[in-house]
């Protein structure tokens, strides 16, 4: 067994027979709560799978038995993820880990910007959904308001006027991402991914599904507070790659445009998941950061990036936020790690 806990369990099996051109072993996951995770990274693994992208850019679906919860995947074997490149000490290596890793996510959103639709199909047939990914998101934000109020309301800074219309037109843009909507990984966590002598696989689709090919792009834009120039090369590698299919993204204006709903998007969020209570009480966020840290470093991440027009009060909102936490929680940021192979950089 490779792993266990509440929602899966996951084991490699050696193969011990059966039709020829079986690999020697296989991956097996037995998804045993939040029945959608489990559906979601199926289906997307089986539609990748179909699609038949080359070099692949996930392990190859095998088999599966929905009413047993259960299916089959390529076995990837031995090799790293970006999370070891970033532990580690060689800061080359990590950065050159975290491009590759972002022009992989421009293939996959270039390679299915036809075709996401047959996702959906494919989801939908193993069990209905209530709601897309796009959907909930867009449902979420449009009752964002008292959230965002709240947080201003705590640390005495204005509520900007247009604000509840701001989240409107952000919902609305997150549900129609127009020449942008592709199929997403959404989840592009540092551990969510294969590196090997064959090149980047990602794993764990358990957030896949349709909506901005931006959304992705926040691993190295909002969530991780990698050094500057790597941000901007894994921003221009994901971009380039994701141009050859999609006009869109080779213009400057739509460009930074759709990265700004994506931005606002996960920043409104983050505002929605941890309330103003943060203020009195910190707590854990992931691996050697706090939620404190991690709100701070989005607020003021978030500020690198023009997000205007209908969106401007939100820019407003989150400026007011990003001063007063910054204020609030110096020790905080400073207390902020980079990985391993950047501290170097950072100390120097």
């Amino acid at each position: 067994m490779l792993k266990s806990w509440a929602r899966n369990d996951v084991w490699r099996c050696r193969v011990a027979g059966g039709p020829s051109g079986l690999p020697t072993s296989v991956i097996v996951k037995h998804f045993k709560s939040e029945p959608d995770r489990g559906f979601d990274d199926w289906a997307s693994l089986e539609f990748l799978t179909r699609a038949g992208t080359a070099p692949a850019l996930c392990p190859r679906f095998l088999a599966g038995d929905a009413r047993a919860q259960v299916f089959v995947i390529e076995d990837l074997r031995e090799g790293r993820t970006l999370d070891e490149a970033l532990v580690a000490s060689d800061e080359k290596a990590a950065s050159e880990a975290v491009v590759a890793l972002a022009d992989a996510a421009g293939r996959l959103h270039a390679a299915t910007l036809d075709g996401h639709a047959e996702f959906d199909g494919l989801r939908d047939a193993l069990a209905p959904r209530e709601l897309t990914p796009i959907s909930r998101a867009a449902a979420g934000l449009s009752a964002a308001e008292p959230d965002v109020t709240g947080w201003l309301t705590a640390v005495g800074t204005r509520v900007p006027r247009g604000l509840a219309e701001s989240l409107a037109a952000l919902a609305d843009a997150v549900a129609h991402p127009g020449p942008f909507t592709t199929f997403t990984h959404g989840d592009m966590a540092p551990s969510n991914n294969h590196f090997s002598a064959t090149g980047v696989r990602l794993l764990d689709f358990e957030y896949g599904g349709v909506r901005s090919a931006l959304y992705d792009t926040l691993l190295w834009n909002l969530f991780c507070p990698f050094p500057p120039t790597v941000i901007e090369r894994a921003d221009a590698a994901h971009r380039s790659a994701l141009a050859t299919a999609c006009p869109a993204a080779r213009g400057d204006s739509p460009y930074a445009a759709a990265r700004g709903v994506a931005v606002a998007w996960r920043t409104v969020n983050m505002l929605q998941w941890f309330g103003p209570r943060v203020l009195d009480q910190d707590g854990p966020w992931a691996p050697g950061l706090t939620v404190r840290q991690a709100l701070l470093w989005h607020v003021e991440r978030f500020m690198a990036f023009v997000v205007d027009g209908p969106l401007a009060p939100i820019t407003d909102a989150v400026d007011g936020l990003a001063r007063a936490l910054g204020e609030r929680w110096r020790a905080e940021r400073e207390r902020t790690s980079a990985w391993p192979a950047f501290r170097a950089r950072d100390q120097s």
